[in-house]
C-alpha cells in the first residue's frame, strides 16, 4: 500500500512539473514574439509603392511654371522701350533749354528735332499753354533742361507715356534751378524711329478727370 501511494503522489508531482515546464515555455513563445518589430510598410523598406498616380505635392504646378523677367512682360521689346525713353528724356529737356536772345522759330526747330511730323506742327500753337517757358526766354539768360522720369504711365506697342517733371537750371550755376512743372510726354513709333507725339500738363489733366 504504501508502495502505490508513493507512486501515485510521484506522478502527480511529475505531472505539475511538466505543467509547470508548458506554462513557462508558451510565457517565453509570448514574450519573444511580443517583443518583435513591426513590420516595415513598402515607403519605409524602399519597395515600390502600387502602381497608380502618384499625388504631386501642393504647389508643385506653381513651383515648374518658368519664372518670367520684367522685359518679358513688356507688350514691345526693351530695345524699343529705351529708344522711347530717350526720345522723351531729349524733348523734355529741350523745353528747358533757352539761348538768350533766340528767336521762337530757333526755339520751336529744337523741339521739333524728337517731336513726331504731327506734333511739330502744332508746336507753335501749344507752346502758348504747354509747358509755360515764355517767361524763362524772356529772362535773357541762357538755361540748361532737365528732365526727369517719374514713371512709365502706360506702355503700349506703338506708343509709351512717361510721367516727367520737366525743369531749367540756369547756365553756369549761381541760381537755384527752375522747376517747369509735371508732365505726361509720349512717345509714338515713327517710321523706324520714336519721336514725341504728345505733351499734356499732368496736375491739370488731374484736376480735369476729377471735375465732377
Amino acid at each position: 500500500m504504501h508502495e502505490s501511494s508513493f507512486s501515485a503522489r510521484g506522478w502527480i508531482l511529475l505531472g505539475m512539473l511538466l505543467l509547470t515546464i508548458g506554462l513557462f515555455a508558451a510565457f517565453v513563445i509570448t514574450r519573444s514574439d511580443g517583443d518583435a518589430p513591426p513590420p516595415e510598410s513598402a515607403s519605409e523598406s524602399g519597395a515600390a509603392e502600387p502602381s497608380g498616380a502618384a499625388e504631386e505635392p501642393e504647389g508643385a504646378a506653381a513651383a515648374e511654371q518658368p519664372q518670367r523677367s520684367m522685359a518679358e512682360l513688356l507688350p514691345l521689346e526693351e530695345a524699343a522701350f529705351d529708344a522711347a525713353l530717350e526720345a522723351a528724356v531729349r524733348h523734355g529737356a529741350a523745353y528747358g533749354t533757352i539761348e538768350a536772345g533766340e528767336t521762337p522759330a530757333a526755339y520751336i526747330a529744337r523741339l521739333s528735332g524728337t517731336a513726331t511730323t504731327a506734333y511739330a506742327a502744332t508746336l507753335e500753337t501749344s507752346l502758348q499753354t504747354t509747358p509755360p517757358t515764355e517767361p524763362l526766354r524772356e529772362s535773357g539768360r541762357d538755361y540748361e533742361g532737365t528732365a526727369e522720369v517719374l514713371q512709365a504711365s502706360s506702355i503700349g506697342t506703338e506708343s509709351v507715356t512717361f510721367r516727367m517733371a520737366l525743369g531749367a537750371r540756369p547756365a553756369g550755376g549761381g541760381a537755384a534751378a527752375e522747376e517747369i512743372g509735371e508732365y505726361l510726354v509720349t512717345a509714338s513709333r515713327e517710321g523706324r524711329s520714336w519721336r514725341v507725339s504728345g505733351v499734356l500738363d499732368a496736375r491739370s489733366l488731374e484736376m480735369d478727370e476729377g471735375a465732377p
